[in-house]
């Protein structure tokens, strides 16, 4: 992950953009989120992602090893469906069912630090992260496709006071594909963000 954000970092210098708003969709929100962390951004929208990282993390190790090996593509048929491809328009449908069968490779690579660090250290990472954000009041939007349960809310709230919460029922994992107008509108809105870097 680490080297993920610093290719983002390299790419963001090179386009000569300045304090972007850093936008995810999923583990990608990981990414901009810890991207924020380190680089001057104007704020971050996360697309679908918990910050809530333990559960799945266990979640993960859990079946480390069916992960690594050649029952990879059934278990990443679970996930695929959790994601509720099925609630999206037929067009959004037919773009990731062609997009969505990654490389076991990639995905690994992604989950690296999840399946191989220390589950302390990547909870005391994880609280820095957003002790930071915290301190920094950057701005911070959260789109998610269905309303969080009261503990999730307020934890969220609690952890980073400046985030904009924005529900788009009945999305699944992909609210900015069954509600591509919406999205577009969160998006204008990070216009007027400022941040006290």
């Amino acid at each position: 992950m680490d080297a993920v954000v610093d290719a983002v970092h390299d790419a963001i210098e090179a386009a000569g953009l300045a304090r972007p708003v850093m936008v995810g969709h999923s583990l990608a929100a990981i990414v901009a989120t810890m991207y924020a962390t380190r680089h001057s951004t104007s704020g971050v929208v996360n697309v679908d992602q918990s910050l809530r990282t333990e559960q799945f993390a266990a979640f993960l190790r859990s079946m480390a090893e069916q992960l690594r090996g050649p029952t990879f593509p059934s278990i990443w048929g679970g996930f695929l469906a959790s994601m509720h491809i099925e609630l999206l328009p037929p067009d959004a449908q037919q773009l990731l069912h062609a997009t969505s069968t990654p490389h076991q490779e990639l995905v690994l690579g992604y989950w690296d630090d999840v399946l191989n660090r220390d589950p302390a250290e990547m909870n005391a990472m994880a609280e820095a992260s957003l002790a930071n954000l915290r301190a920094r009041n950057v701005p911070y939007m959260y789109v998610v496709g269905n309303e969080l349960d009261a503990q999730d809310r307020a934890w969220l709230v609690e952890q980073l006071p400046q985030t904009t919460i924005k529900i788009m029922p009945g999305s699944g994992h992909f609210p900015q594909l069954a509600h591509p107008a919406a999205f577009a509108t969160c998006l204008r809105e990070t216009a007027d963000w400022t941040t006290d870097d």
